[in-house]
């Protein structure tokens, strides 16, 4: 992570967490060797900075928030003349953790985002090369063919073949791809071809099995997406729709009764909380869709 770029979720300047993290780095080293799965989500997330060194900013950026946030209770709670002890030692420890682990799980995140878009055209790509293996065309060929047109499944297919073409053997080219990729699918894909390379097997007949798995998978994803859409839209009737128009009507109904006007702000409440749902049930439901 160069220090020139943004570090997410930290209110101190980059130049500064990248300085601690260099002048500490028994934090970094420590924390990296209890994250045992930490390196395999740099890599598959591509995020090329050592284990260490994210750590140790995951680490001093937490940290920073937290002692800007102590200082800013304090100054509030002695401008205010309050008592500030309990919010001093509870908040900031919060906001550590929170921040700390918010950015040692983004680089799982990000691959979670990238396995989506490398699943997106897993199938036909390996339909594709799948006809090109069967007409006779070389594996090598097989493979460029799919190196574009494929959006970031093409960027993985051509990695393997500029790792081929500098000399590398195929079987360590396409294997080095599949430990690299946080894509399930492509995995699979990937190591069928390098297993039938080391066998000396028919390359196409073990992408034909993969190819009508991975389809079998795929219906089975939209049925069980297209079942759970039947209670999540109950959910939302209900909760968008019914409760906040009927829960309106009965507060001006009892509020009319007692001659009490409706407050103005609490139809801006229930405004803002009805779209604040809206985003959030959209989001859930986009995020539960399947890759096609």
């Amino acid at each position: 992570m160069p220090n020139e770029e943004r570090i997410a979720f930290s209110v101190l300047p980059p130049r500064i967490v990248h300085m601690l993290t260099l002048r500490y780095p028994g934090v970094g080293a420590y924390l990296a060797r209890n994250l045992t799965t930490l390196h395999e989500d740099l890599l598959q997330a591509q995020l090329e900075i050592p284990v260490r060194e994210y750590a140790g900013h995951a680490f001093f950026a937490g940290a920073g928030n937290a002692v800007l946030f102590a200082l800013l209770i304090a100054l509030v709670g002695t401008l205010a003349k309050a008592d500030y002890l309990l919010p001093f030692l509870f908040v900031p420890t919060l906001l550590f953790a929170a921040s700390f682990i918010t950015l040692l799980y983004q680089p799982k995140i990000v691959a979670r985002k990238r396995a989506r878009q490398l699943e997106r055209f897993i199938i036909p790509a390996t339909q594709q090369m799948l006809i090109q293996l069967r007409s006779g065309v070389p594996l090598f060929n097989a493979i460029a063919s799919i190196s574009s047109d494929y959006g970031e499944l093409s960027h993985e297919f051509k990695k393997i073949t500029n790792r081929i073409n500098a000399g590398v053997s195929d079987i360590e080219a396409i294997t080095e791809a599949g430990r690299a990729n946080p894509s399930l699918r492509f995995r699979r894909v990937v190591w069928q071809m390098a297993n039938a390379l080391k066998v000396g097997g028919d390359v196409s007949a073990a992408l034909q099995s993969l190819q009508e798995e991975m389809t079998r998978e795929k219906l089975d994803e939209l049925k069980r997406y297209g079942q759970e859409l039947s209670p999540w839209i109950v959910i939302y009737m209900l909760a968008a729709i019914i409760v906040p128009s009927l829960g309106v009507s009965m507060i001006i109904v009892i509020l009319s009764f007692l001659s009490v006007d409706v407050p103005k702000v609490l139809l801006a409440v229930i405004i803002i909380m009805l779209a604040g749902f809206n985003l959030f049930f959209l989001d859930f439901v986009a995020s539960r869709r399947p890759v096609v």
